[in-house]
């Protein structure tokens, strides 16, 4: 088991200042000597339910949000309520993967696993090669996202345009265009 620990500065009301978050995940490593590469993969929330109640109540009582990276899924949303998650991380790689090839039945799953999460009351975070191409069709299909992962697209975006313009033109993708 994994986990992103994040700490945020917040400059508005109504909580202002610092707070951490921490999302779960299971990590694989590949069995390359050379290459110490790893890879998240999305938690089976069924199968590691009551770890998973163990550990987020420990990181609760300390004040730190949760989210549990998952594949969209209704059965494994519907194990995360149960873990006592503030939210889920939707694992996006197969969304990424089949945007080009069939953006409307990539994003499909999405929608369902988003609108499970919305009625369980859940907050809802995306990521996993998340891009400037596909971000805005995301973001304005997904009912609820709250805030989106995106580590490599960014940094290698951000070697051609810059880091604050890359940041931005990502800003901009999260807001809804008309015309898309």
């Amino acid at each position: 088991l994994g986990a992103h620990i994040a700490i945020y500065k917040r400059e508005a009301p109504p909580r202002r200042g610092f707070w951490i978050v921490c999302c779960l995940f299971l990590e694989q490593r590949h069995n390359r000597p050379s290459s110490g590469s790893k890879k998240e993969i999305p938690l089976n929330t069924i199968l590691y339910k009551d770890y998973l109640k163990e550990i987020i109540s420990v990181f609760k009582k300390a004040g730190i949000r949760t989210s549990i990276f998952v594949d969209a899924d209704v059965k494994m949303i519907e194990g995360a309520l149960a873990t006592g998650t503030d939210r889920i991380e939707l694992y996006t790689e197969s969304y990424a993967k089949n945007f080009f090839v069939n953006k409307e039945k990539a994003i499909a799953p999405f929608i369902i696993a988003a609108k499970k999460a919305n009625e369980l009351g859940l907050g809802i975070n995306a990521g996993h090669d998340l891009s400037l191409q596909n971000l805005n069709y995301f973001a304005k299909n997904v009912e609820g996202l709250l805030e989106v992962s995106i580590g490599h697209a960014l940094i290698s975006d951000s070697l051609y345009f810059g880091l604050e313009n890359t940041i931005q033109l990502y800003l901009r993708e999260l807001k809804p265009h008309p015309s898309r």
